[in-house]
This record gives structure tokens, sequence and C-alpha cells, in this order.
């Protein structure tokens, strides 16, 4: 290698100069192709953000991980993941870039107890697309899973200094956190009616049409209350999001001596946002990680305190009974997934072995059997006659993450995907009741545990868990690699 640099009179540094300056002039230009003329701003700002990536990576990987749960601007009708694809594409490609031009070990691609399933899933991917019913759909679905198991290996390397692991886990926090506020702050301004001067910044335009004119089906904000989003599209990624989040700042409050306050406070915003996002499947995920936060902490938790909880829990459901009921829309039972789960398996008997394609669900379920309930017609259609599209529409999925994939892939996909839940929680339960050290890599192991296995129990009731979404999908593979970069020192 160092000959062929001598041959060309350029030493290491100035090769790689000219790579980066390349690679940064192609994103531009990619940025305005992608982007229209009038939001041209967004791609000076992926330049900008381009020459940060190159000169400072862990500055801009952070800025990525900081930005993930931002899908849309609150009170604004963009969405913004164009930007996202662009930015975690091209850090993906920076550092792929750096490796291939450094001497550094390859440790963490062997060291990746997910190389098989990655192999066999990305070989799977290819083969189904062949029989896709929308290929373009397909391609798009395919770069994201394909850019996610990147991330993995990213990650892998990045994070096996502590240094950077403790500032991810902190940033993830003080996201939530941030997240948080704005769904509560939406949830004032709606169903309270305080701070309405604010609805403008912190309400997407659907909501904010609803509020503003009383604009199509009225009961989105009378059945159950209303549902915050935050800066998602949907409260149920809200939902998801926050409850990966918040088995991490309670196992901090059980490692740290100092600052406990803070990661308090910090834990009761989250709890209070995955309130007012009134996802029935974020408590679901939040009740099982808990589970395991408390079977890990068993012996640091007086019994004192967990009288005191189930008081305060058997008395809050006691008073506030009747708002819990619509609360939680126990009426309406399962919200007509045994309706959409019945569908599914129809279209999976349809083609077993392959699917219709990745990405491809929505689409497919309704052509054939149109919406699951009247409800989700009507908010579709008023979400396209404001804003001009649905993103509704687009991330409708099976509501069970292995249905899902069975009808988009066949069923060795589903198996596939369980595999790799399993492996996991093998290889964390190996570790889980052995004797350790209640030190900060503990205690993100043990947060990472509970939120892996709450999104395992999530995902019988929910399909937008891991890979589906950048926004989901980067943190989630974030989460996982710090459990497996303890379980890899731990082993050693």
């Amino acid at each position: 290698m160092d000959s062929v640099f001598s041959s060309f009179h350029l030493s290491r540094e100035r090769y790689k100069e000219i790579i980066y300056i390349f690679l940064i002039v192609s994103y531009l230009g990619l940025s305005i192709l992608i982007f229209p003329l009038k939001y041209i701003f967004l791609a000076i700002l992926c330049f900008l953000l381009g020459l940060i990536i190159f000169h400072r990576f862990e500055w801009a990987l952070f800025f990525t991980i900081g930005f993930m749960p931002v899908t849309r601007f609150p009170g604004i009708t963009e969405y913004v993941q164009p930007f996202q694809y662009l930015l975690l594409i091209l850090v993906l490609l920076s550092w792929f870039t750096k490796k291939i031009l450094s001497e550094d070990k390859r440790g963490f691609i062997k060291d990746n107890p997910y190389n098989l399933f990655i192999i066999l899933f990305g070989l799977l991917i290819l083969v189904t697309s062949i029989s896709s019913i929308e290929p373009g759909l397909t391609v798009k679905a395919a770069i994201t899973h394909f850019v996610i198991f990147g991330y993995l290996y990213l990650f892998l390397d990045i994070f096996r200094s502590e240094y950077y692991m403790k500032r991810a886990v902190y940033l993830l926090i003080l996201s939530a956190v941030f997240v948080s506020s704005i769904a509560i702050l939406q949830y004032l301004v709606v169903q309270f009616k305080i701070l309405t001067g604010l609805q403008r910044f912190l309400l997407p335009p659907v909501h904010r049409q609803f509020v503003s004119y009383g604009y199509g089906y009225q009961s989105l904000f009378t059945m159950g209350g209303y549902r915050s989003v935050g800066t998602f599209y949907h409260p149920n990624l809200l939902g998801i999001y926050l409850a990966m989040i918040f088995p991490f700042t309670i196992s901090l409050l059980f490692y740290l001596k100092e600052r406990r306050i803070i990661f308090a406070l910090s834990a009761l915003t989250i709890l209070a946002g995955l309130f007012c996002s009134g996802s029935r499947g974020g408590f679901l995920n939040l009740l099982v990680s808990n589970v395991i936060l408390f079977v890990a902490y068993r012996k640091r938790v007086p019994v004192r305190i967990i009288f005191i909880f189930l008081l305060l829990l058997i008395s809050i459901v006691v008073v506030f009974s009747q708002q819990l009921i619509p609360y939680f829309r126990l009426i309406e039972g399962i919200s007509f997934r045994d309706i959409i789960w019945n569908n599914t398996l129809e279209i999976i008997r349809h083609n077993p072995l392959l699917g219709t394609g990745l990405g491809t669900f929505s689409l497919n379920y309704i052509r054939k059997f149109g919406f699951p309930s009247v409800i989700d017609l009507e908010t579709i259609l008023d979400e396209i006659a404001i804003v001009g599209s649905s993103e509704s529409m687009v991330g409708f999925t099976a509501h069970n993450l292995f249905l899902n994939y069975a009808a988009e892939m066949g069923l060795f996909a589903a198996i596939l995907m369980l595999f790799f839940y399993l492996v996991y929680i093998k290889k964390a339960f190996n570790v889980f009741f052995k004797k350790n050290n209640y030190n900060f890599n503990y205690a993100i192991f043990i947060g990472t545990t509970a939120s892996i296995i709450g999104n395992f129990a999530h995902t019988f009731f929910e399909a937008s868990i891991n890979f589906n979404y950048f926004s989901i999908g980067i943190i989630f593979i974030l989460i996982l690699s710090m459990g497996i970069i303890f379980m890899l020192n731990y082993a050693r």
C-alpha cells in the first residue's frame, strides 16, 4: 500500500484528504439532487455537516445519535427523513473510509455475534426482492436495513471506549427528556388548553388543524384523550422510543452516588412523556423492562420502598379507574389488531416462502383488505387533505413484528428475527445472574438487557421496534451494541 502512495508522490494523510474532499463534494451534489430547490439550505447544512464529519467524526456521530428521535420538526409541515438518510449514510461512509485507510484491528467484525444473522438476512432481502410487488418501496426498506446493520459494526468499534459509551448514554437520556418535554407541552396545549399560543411551534400540522379549525375526525382527541407524538409522526413510535430509554435512567439511579436527583427527574419526565403518548404497547414494554430491573437490583431496593410503590399504584388504579378505562382504550380491546392479524395470516398463506417484498406490507394489506377500521381511513384521509401526504399510511404495519416480516419476506425471515432476540437474551442471561461489581458498565448492561427484553415483549403488538425506521433502528442498535460490548469484556 505504501509503495502505491509513493508512486503517486502522495502521503497517506494527503491521500485521505483527497478521498474526503471527493466524498464531501459528492455528498453535496447528492443533497442538491434530493432536496427541492426551496430546501437548498438543507443541502448547505449537509455540506457543513460533511466537513464536521470528516474532521471531527465523534462530534458528528453524537449529533447523529441526538438527532435521530426527530422525524419532523414540531409545528412545521416538512418531514426531515431525507436529511436523516443523508446524514446517516455520510457518517457510516466516513467511518468505513477511515477503517479502510487505517491499520486498526478488525475486532469489531469478529466480535459481532450477529454476523451470521446479517449475512442470512441480507441474502434473504436480495432473494425476496425479486418477487416484490413494489420494487421502489423494497429498495428504500432494504437501504434502511443495511445502513442500520452497518451501524452495529460502527458502534461495536467506537463504543469499545468507555469514554464514548458514557457520553452516548447521557446523550440518549438527554434527547429523551427533550422529546418528552415536547410531548408533555403538546398534551397541555390540546388536552387542557394551556399555553395555546405555543401550538404553532409544538403541534404537527394535522393536530394543529384539528385543534384550530375542528377539521375532520373529532374523536381523535376525545376517545381516551389526546395522544402526543413528540417529534415523531405517531404516538406509538414515541412510546417505543421512550420505553427503550427509560430503563437506563433507573439503572443509573442505582449506580450513581451523585446527581441522582437529575436522573430521578429525567426518569419522571420520560415517564410523563410516555403517559402523554397513550401507547399501551409502550407501557407493556415498560412493565417487562422494570421487572428485569427489579430482579437485577432486588437486593438494593428496600422493602418499604416496594410496599410504598405497590400501595401508590393500587391507589392510583382505584381512584382514577374511571379515567384509566378510556385512557387505555379498554373498551375497544386491542384496537382491531385481531382483524389485522387474521388478515396478515391470510397474506402469509398465499406466499409463505418469499412474501410480497420488504417494505410492502402497508400497500399489500390495503389493496387486499382496505383499512381495518373507519377511524384509520378517516384519519389518513384528513392527513392527506391537510398536508398532502400521510406518513400513517406508509407506516401501517401488522402490529406484530414476526407476522410483518413473514408477510413481507416469508416465514424464514420471522424465524431469523426470533433468533435475533434469543441470541442476545441467551448471552445476557449467562451473565445476568452471575456476581458482578455494580460499576458503570454493569449498570449500562442491566439497562440494555431490560430495554431489549421489554422490546421483545413489545414486538408481539408492534412492528416498528427495530429495523423498519431509522429513528428507532439506530437507537435500538446502539443499545444492543452496548450490551454486546459489556458481554464481550466480561467474557475476556
